[in-house]
Formats: structure tokens, sequence, C-alpha cells
């Protein structure tokens, strides 16, 4: 074999030992993420590609919507800027308002910060973002308006917990920024939760959090607690 022959291939030699080094599982699983981010990001991040609303039912506006533990109904809903004689108001604010039957369908009581989760609602065409603690969608970051404080119609009281399968009316309240856009259309959305044990310690409780509905309401844009 000539000299050149001899270096050509050396040179190939060492470009298949360079690239089955380059090759190996751990840098073919980097590679395969790194494309997968790729294209997530292309086609609009995380949420949009785990989105699936064309497959999401929908529930007409007078419709009991079952989003386990509850099953939860809309008799009413509406903008305020004063929310009285419901506890609250304290600063200058726009208020969501819907008047809802709710119902603990399990044999257990149920605390009330499951139905925040339970529940949220959304403004068509309309990206809020979080501007501080005091609003009701200051932790998420999905756009919404969060999810609402629960007060017992009979008393105006807010609800603590939810009684096994005890059928009672309730308003759930949003509060929000006094130049949030007061829509006479707002969707609400239904997650359902699953209870069962933690992996870690074996300690039950409520997970698995899953959109189970969707439902447009229209919205009067200025409405009272009565």
């Amino acid at each position: 074999m000539t000299k050149s022959g001899s270096t050509r291939g050396a040179g190939i030699w060492r470009f298949f030992k360079l690239f089955s080094d380059l090759a190996s599982p751990a840098n073919l699983t980097i590679l395969a993420g790194l494309a997968l981010i790729l294209v997530t990001g292309v086609f609009g991040g995380w949420n949009a590609a785990d989105a699936q609303p064309e497959t999401t039912p929908r529930a007409s506006s007078s419709e009991a919507v079952s989003a386990r533990p509850f099953t939860i109904s809309i008799s009413d809903s509406f903008w305020t800027s004063d929310p009285s004689p419901l506890p609250g108001g304290f600063q200058e604010a726009a208020f969501f308002v819907v008047k809802a039957r709710v119902v603990n369908t399990t044999e257990s009581w149920i605390q009330a910060p499951l139905l925040s989760q339970a529940i949220t609602a959304t403004i068509p065409n309309t990206d809020l973002q979080p501007q501080s603690g005091l609003w009701s969608n200051a932790l998420v970051s999905d756009g919404s308006m969060g999810g609402p404080t629960a007060y017992r119609v009979i008393d105006l009281q807010s609800a603590r917990a939810f009684q096994p399968a005890l059928e009672q009316e309730y308003w759930l309240v949003w509060e929000l920024p006094p130049d949030t856009p007061r829509s006479p259309q707002v969707q609400l959305q239904y997650f359902s939760h699953t209870w069962r044990a933690s992996s870690l310690d074996g300690g039950f409780f409520w997970t698995d959090r899953s959109l189970v509905a969707v439902q447009s309401l229209s919205a009067a844009v200025e409405g009272e607690v009565i």
C-alpha cells in the first residue's frame, strides 16, 4: 500500500472511531431529547403538545358536570365590582361570580381547596398574567383566572369542607385585577381527581388532576350577590 493510501485509510479509521464514540447510547439519548425539545418548541411547548381540546367533552351551560369527587351545576354567572354581602372586597378589583350547586359524591369530608383545583375559569382569547398574590390567578401560569373561593349561599360564610352526599348552593368567586376585561362569555374548565395511595409513604390523597369537561357561560357585565 502506498503512503497516501495508508494515510487515507488511517483517516477513515479515525472517522469511524469518532462516529462510534459519538454514537454511544448515552449520546444518542441526549440527541433524541434535544430533538424532542426542538420539535415541542416549534409546535407551541409542552402544554400545546399535551392539549387535546377536540377530545374534551363540552357541557351545556345548564348541565351538571361530574368532576370527581364533585358534581357541579351552575345557575348564574356575572361580573361585579362589589361582592357584598360576601366577605372580601377590601381592594379595588373585578370579581367574577357564579352560583353553583355542589355535591361531594364520596363518603368522606372533602377539604375546600380541592374545589379550587376542580374548576377554573378562562376568558376567551385573553391571557391573564398574574400580578400579585392578592388575586385568584396568582399561582397559575396558564392564562386562566385560577380557582375560586367558595361561600355558602345559606349563610355567606367561607366553605372550609364539603360534607358527604350533601347538595348545597355556593357562591364561587374569582377576585381579579380591576382592569380585567369583563367578557360576556367565560369558559369553565372542570378537572377530576383520583383518590389513591402515595408511592412514598402509603398515605392516601387526591391526585392525577385531569381535564374532563369545558363549559361556556354567558356572564352579565354587572350583577350582584342576592
